[in-house]
Parts: structure tokens; sequence; C-alpha cells
């Protein structure tokens, strides 16, 4: 192989590494983005009804559900490399769950 076409091999391997983390960096904020306003949507209903509603309509990746005690709820999305954001209202903060979690 020529030594041209190596260098030009190689120097696409950084362009290619450094793209995955930027796509996922954004990606992940444009999602925490959408699940805050679901969250603050949920919580206008709850101020109107007096309850959490049973589904909402999420944007894709975007998972709602109501629990079970009916007095709270959970909003997660993947954020990629099997890891997912998730967001409890019963502790009211986010947290980060790995693949061994």
């Amino acid at each position: 192989m020529d030594s041209r076409k190596a260098l030009f091999v190689f120097s696409l391997l950084p362009i290619f590494i450094l793209a995955q983390i930027l796509s996922g960096f954004t990606v992940d904020k444009v999602q925490r983005f959408r699940s805050e306003n679901i969250i603050s949507e949920v919580e206008n209903l709850k101020t109107e009804t007096g309850v959490y509603p049973e589904k909402i309509n999420a944007p894709l990746g975007i998972e709602y559900i109501r629990m079970r005690d009916k007095k709270s709820y959970v909003v997660f999305y993947s954020r990629g490399f099997m890891v997912k954001e998730k967001y409890q209202s019963e502790y009211n903060h986010w947290k980060s769950y790995g693949w061994n979690d």
C-alpha cells in the first residue's frame, strides 16, 4: 500500500471518532431538552387535573411511564452505548444507568 494512501486512511479514523462523540453529545442535549418539555407538560397537567396522566405523546426515543401508585412517573431515553438517562419524579432528579446497573 502506498504511504500516501495509508496516511489518508489513518487520518480518517480520528475524524470518524470525533464525529461519533459530537453526534452523541448533540443527541443527548436534544433528548434532554425534549424530556424537560415533557416533564413540564406532565407537571402542568397534574396541577390542572390533580393526577398524573396515564399516557402522553412523547417524541421518538423518549418514554413516559406513570407508576402504579399514580403518585409518580418516570421519563427516560437512551443516550447510546447502552446508557439510559432516567428522570424519576419521586426523587426529582436525573440519573444515568449503564449496562450493568
